[in-house]
């Protein structure tokens, strides 16, 4: 049983640095790093949360696909519960690409993915139910 339930957004964030300029069409560019973090308002906080020592669970939609598991993988490993984490079968898990330049500043592009289409028949109400707090992120994007 969770303390705090987080509902809401769950993202896959592939971060590269520096882009300073974009490639031409059909070229190739190259940048010293890139990585792959979760991101998401539910997850962050739920990590955060959780990395407090505060029991916490994240509800949320992510695609069965590579990203997915990413994101449960991640969320596993910081000890959150997963329990409301449903797998849409119709699209991806939500993505964004952000791209640092050289001065720190950073741009998106981003996929809604399944963060589009979860829906109040997805939500373990169970988690929810059981949490003593509700932590609603997202909601308005």
């Amino acid at each position: 049983m969770a303390e705090v339930a987080c509902l809401g957004i769950l993202v896959a964030d592939l971060l590269g640095r520096p882009i300073d300029v974009l490639p031409e069409r059909g070229r190739l560019g190259i940048v010293d790093s890139m990585e792959l973090h979760i991101g998401g308002c539910a997850a962050n906080t739920g990590v955060d949360l959780q990395r407090l020592g505060i029991e916490t669970a994240v509800l949320g939609m992510v695609g069965q696909d590579g990203l997915g598991a990413f994101v449960r993988s991640k969320l596993t490993d910081e000890d959150v519960n997963c329990q409301g984490v449903s797998i849409s079968s119709t699209t991806n898990t939500s993505s964004t690409m952000v791209m640092v330049d050289s001065s720190g500043e950073r741009t998106f592009l981003h996929y809604f993915g399944a963060n589009a289409v979860y829906s109040e028949s997805d939500v373990n109400w169970n988690v929810i139910n059981t949490a003593s707090i509700l932590h609603v992120a997202g909601a308005l994007l």
